[in-house]
């Protein structure tokens, strides 16, 4: 089996903090260590995260991707967009997406189908509530998201 680690720094860092960490870091970093270890930064910060860990195998990829190519939706970012930053994966379907911006199962497929047409690694969060858990519905609830999400999806090209 293959150790894939992904860091998501949600609505966290700055340019000195990008370099701080990045420095330290990479004083540890032995890319032997994982198949595969990824950083998600603001969008903000993809470029310059880029151009600090230049070719040392950490991928860079985006905390989230418009479920739309184009179009009048001011602050969102498309799957094209990342993947003309040089990004290889993407976050789908993280659960505070789903809570504080009301994403459906529907929205979440969409976003996948556009990481898949853009060639963008998808990794799709599912998860149940805390009220879910204490139901013991946690099973029904996963499967629910997972077959919702891929409705109609035949093959992931990544």
């Amino acid at each position: 089996m293959s150790l894939c680690i992904v860091a998501n720094w949600k609505l966290n860092g700055s340019r000195e903090f990008n370099q701080q960490w990045a420095l330290e870091f990479l004083k540890h970093f032995n890319g032997n260590n994982f198949q595969s270890f990824g950083i998600a930064p603001a969008s903000l910060y993809i470029d310059h995260l880029q151009e600090i860990l230049n070719n040392c195998g950490i991928k860079i990829g985006a905390q989230n991707i418009d479920y739309l190519e184009a179009g009048a939706r001011t602050g969102e970012i498309s799957a094209s967009m990342i993947k003309d930053l040089g990004c290889e994966f993407c976050i789908i379907g993280h659960s505070e997406r789903r809570t504080l911006f009301n994403e459906t199962s529907q929205i979440i497929n969409q976003k996948l189908i556009q990481a898949n047409n853009n060639s963008i690694i998808p990794i799709l969060c599912v998860g149940e509530s805390a009220e879910d858990n204490q139901a013991n519905n946690t099973s029904n609830v996963l499967e629910k998201q997972i077959i919702e999400a891929l409705q109609g999806i035949a093959e992931l090209s990544s």
